[in-house]
């Protein structure tokens, strides 16, 4: 058998594999001699192109998947969140629904959306490992399946249940804890905006004015990529001009919106409990936001050819530096919050201070040492400190829901550090797997040492830390283009054994995958 490459004007490129005939001359060959093949037009040798990773991943996939779910949206999502069904958990003729929250991206050109999708998957009884079958005759196509029984469902399917009008774009969405209907948004205007999608109609009349059914403003200037939840229904935020606001969902707002841009007038409007900076000289109780000062005085360095300091500039710099870019609350721990900022640096905030204006002696359990930390404030002792610190700037953070001492973050130069509280001064492990920035990392709440991060360079990775040597363990291709978020599928270790660990990445070419990878294969 002998492999040609037929190339043509179209630049074309077939192969083909057949016998050669008898009694002809290989024009490929390297024993062939050129003087007689006078032809300038004859197709030369070329080398082989490297396969791309997604074609492998494509090849592969029947072999590495229980299932996998790819989808094409309108607009790219520059978020995903699993809505908290757990308690809702059933199995119904075969298959698993899921809710899933989603935004668009427009970048101002057209209307933006908050979205509620429902996922729905095949649950199978018998997990076939594609590694042991010599000849596997199972994979049978949608459209083959449809025609054979025509009233079972397809599976799987994607539906969107509700497209909500939203006012900017969305950098954030998450599910409230303990409701069925409503989430939060977190805009790039640094307003956050609650939303009850059983209020709204699945295709709105009016598509330039949106109807949350609560503004959260007030506390930030500037757009944000982090917010997180406790048990008792209290919300912090966090944006990139050094902010971290704090917020009481149950508290009853005094004040409806009015002549707020893209929002209806008399949308009740609440504003934060106390305010954080990066700096950690300035907080505010009883939801009055002060402005965050970050600039400092630099005039023997920064000034014009007139003599004046250049402020605006300084200022600029400092905030975004200081930037603080994801922010979770510790496992069973109402209080403490860690965050990650631009500086390299991870921050530790006790929010109990805000209360008593005193610094919390609970964080000394953490072995760090406040007295020499620089961010510590002189006039006002606010209990925030830095638990880690890492030469490139800290994307996202997750910590491990079994043991709050664990936390992993994820860094621009595509490394990824696991760090001890106990132990702050030295990481406990550094992944260096993503070649490119590192945007969404999230532990995985049913398996106490597996989490998942993406990253710029369109890959998904998963990770199991119980593993040493190794910790990787899994590699999602699927992504032409970089990830911009991810999230698991919220749900306790018996479902989960149930049905597999199902995540859902999202991608800027308009992409949503969800997968669920083989158990052999973690």
């Amino acid at each position: 058998m002998e492999s040609v490459i037929l190339s043509g004007p179209g630049q074309v490129k077939i192969r083909r594999k057949y016998p050669l005939p008898s009694g002809f001359t290989d024009p490929y060959d390297s024993n062939f001699d050129p003087l007689y093949n006078n032809d300038p037009f004859a197709p030369q040798e070329e080398p082989e192109e490297e396969a791309e990773p997604y074609f492998v991943w494509r090849r592969n996939a029947p072999f590495l998947y229980d299932s996998v779910s790819v989808y094409n949206l309108e607009w790219p999502s520059l978020t995903v969140d699993f809505m908290d069904d757990s308690k809702n958990f059933r199995v119904k003729n075969g298959s698993l629904t899921q809710r899933l929250l989603l935004g668009t991206h427009t970048s101002g050109t057209e209307t933006e959306f908050a979205m509620v999708a429902e996922l729905r998957t095949g649950v199978y009884s018998l997990r076939e490992n594609m590694t042991t079958c010599e000849n596997y005759n199972g994979f049978v196509s949608a459209r083959k399946n449809k025609e054979n029984n025509p009233a079972q469902p397809s599976y799987p399917s994607l539906d969107i249940k509700a497209k909500i009008v939203h006012p900017g774009e969305i950098n954030r969405i998450s599910h409230v804890p303990g409701t069925h209907f409503s989430f939060i948004t977190q805009s790039n205007n640094g307003t956050l905006y609650q939303f009850d999608y059983s209020k709204h109609p699945f295709n709105p009349r009016d598509v330039k004015t949106s109807l949350p059914q609560l503004v959260l403003g007030g506390g930030h200037s500037s757009e944000g990529y982090g917010i997180t939840w406790n048990s008792s229904k209290k919300l912090v935020s966090c944006a990139s001009d050094g902010s971290l606001c704090l917020w009481d969902m149950n508290a009853r707002s005094a004040t409806q919106t009015k002549s707020h841009s893209g929002v209806a007038d008399g949308v009740p409007v609440l504003t934060p409990i106390s305010t954080y900076s990066n700096t950690g000289t300035t907080f505010t109780t009883s939801g009055t936001h002060k402005s965050v000062n970050t600039s400092v005085n630099t005039s023997s360095n920064n000034t014009g050819t007139n003599g004046n300091t250049n402020n605006n500039t300084n200022t600029d710099s400092v905030e975004e530096k200081n930037a603080l870019n994801d922010v979770e609350f510790l496992y069973n721990d109402d209080n403490v919050v860690i965050t990650a900022s631009d500086d390299g640096n991870v921050y530790l905030v006790d929010l109990r201070s805000a209360s008593t204006g005193k610094r919390n002696n609970d964080l000394s359990r953490f072995n760090t040492d406040l007295s020499h930390n620089s961010h510590v404030s002189n006039s006002v002792e606010l209990a925030m400190t830095s638990v880690a610190s890492v030469d490139s700037g800290v994307n996202c953070l997750s910590v491990n829901t079994f043991n709050n001492n664990y936390f992993v973050c994820g860094c621009e130069n595509g490394n990824i550090y696991l760090y001890d509280l106990r132990m702050p001064s030295k990481s406990v492990l550094l992944l260096d797997h993503h070649k490119e920035s590192v945007s969404q990392i999230e532990f995985n709440r049913a398996c106490c040492g597996l989490f998942a991060s993406s990253s710029n360079d369109a890959t998904v990775c998963i990770f199991d830390i119980g593993c040493r040597g190794q910790e990787l363990r899994f590699v999602h291709q699927g992504h032409k283009a970089q990830v911009n978020d991810i999230s698991w599928a919220k749900l306790n270790p018996y479902q989960a054994g149930h049905v597999g660990f199902t995540l859902a990445s999202v991608s800027q070419d308009n992409l949503l995958q969800c997968f669920t990878p083989n158990y052999s294969s973690l």
